[in-house]
């Protein structure tokens, strides 16, 4: 229910979506690794040769939206992907753990986690026309008085797909106590 950042100097930072309705992970794609680990004594907790996809969907977050993750280029990364009528005002991010927290005029956010900042920034939002070329979509994150973050949209075609991109980006240090690194989901 929740995506979880490890500020190893702070808190961890918490990512949810709020009033989720039944949603449920997929992996996208055929898988790209596997990977095995092995925790404590007890073999009927350790996992063998599991498979790791690059893109992990959260199908349904809200009905007709759907949270793509993945990495991109070292950066984690989401998509929203609304289905054609599917209704954006329902979009409601929360972030706990932070020790402050914030939306600029041009709607990142940024998420401080001990000496750790984490920074959504503003999303490119688009839709595709039927050439494939992308149609960009003014819009942005803002805070509301109860702490969650909504998203703000210009006009677009309600009858196409909608994709909403923000781009996460973590600055000071912000991982475990070994080498750290977003390999796949």
């Amino acid at each position: 229910r929740e995506i979880v950042f490890d500020a190893s100097e702070g808190a961890p930072v918490r990512m949810s979506f709020a009033g989720v309705s039944k949603a449920r992970w997929t992996p996208v794609g055929a898988a790209v690794d596997r990977i095995s680990y092995y925790l404590g004594n007890d073999p009927s907790r350790w996992v063998k040769d599991a498979p790791v996809y690059s893109r992990l969907a959260w199908h349904n977050v809200y009905p007709g939206i759907d949270a793509v993750f993945y990495d991109r280029g070292g950066h984690v990364e989401y998509d929203l992907v609304l289905a054609p009528g599917a209704d954006p005002s329902r979009i409601r991010l929360r972030f706990r753990g932070a020790s402050s927290i914030k939306a600029d005029d041009d709607g990142a956010i940024e998420i401080k986690a001990g000496a750790a900042t984490l920074r959504q920034h503003a999303p490119e939002i688009y839709q595709q026309d039927q050439q494939g070329k992308r149609r960009r979509i003014p819009g942005r994150f803002y805070a509301t008085a109860n702490g969650e973050f909504h998203l703000q949209l210009g006009s677009y075609q309600k009858n196409r797909t909608l994709i909403v991109d923000p781009v996460l980006e973590a600055s000071g240090y912000l991982g475990g106590e070994n080498d750290d690194e977003i390999v796949a989901v």
